[in-house]
């Protein structure tokens, strides 16, 4: 089944931006033209849901696929100041934001790691391998630096930034 649907930019009162799949046409009830009063109601009927911080919305724009960021891993640092030349770039990241999102998924992705080497660490103890225990404690520390790394907080674009991954880069 294919659904129609148009991609609605929002642009939000703190430049954050939120993107709207209004669906014309659900194959099965839903059947519209996606005219402006059609998208002010869904905008508005979303919007309740929305963090008051975002509130009100500076105004919308319908928007493609192409003028979407490539990954959507840091889709929380989507912003727009306003940036609606036909063809200029529609969503730019927040580098501050972006830095945050990937320090806190790293934080989130070591932790349950942590609590294994933890329990590795104290069994390499009770028997006695040193050489186990120093290679554990120095993975340990590593995965306690990442999200230390100078490399997060000299990124100037997303790119530099790279994917969330804890494993050495």
């Amino acid at each position: 089944m294919n659904i129609k649907q148009k991609k609605v930019l929002i642009r939000c009162a703190d430049d954050s931006v939120i993107i709207l799949s209004f669906v014309l046409d659900d194959g099965h009830f839903v059947k519209r033209l996606g005219t402006k009063e059609e998208i002010d109601l869904e905008i508005s009927r979303h919007s309740t849901a929305w963090e008051p911080s975002r509130l009100p919305i500076k105004g919308w724009e319908i928007i493609t696929d192409e003028d979407l960021p490539s990954t959507r891993e840091y889709r929380n640092a989507w912003v727009n100041h306003g940036l609606d030349k036909p063809k200029g770039k529609k969503i730019e990241h927040d580098m501050p934001k972006a830095r945050e999102i990937k320090k806190n998924a790293l934080r989130l992705l070591r932790f349950p790691l942590l609590q294994q080497l933890d329990a590795e660490y104290m069994m390499s103890l009770e028997q006695g391998n040193s050489e186990e225990s120093n290679k554990i404690a120095k993975e340990k520390q590593r995965l306690r630096d990442i999200t230390s790394d100078p490399r997060i907080e000299a990124a100037k674009t997303i790119e530099d930034l790279g994917p969330i991954s804890i494993n050495p880069q």
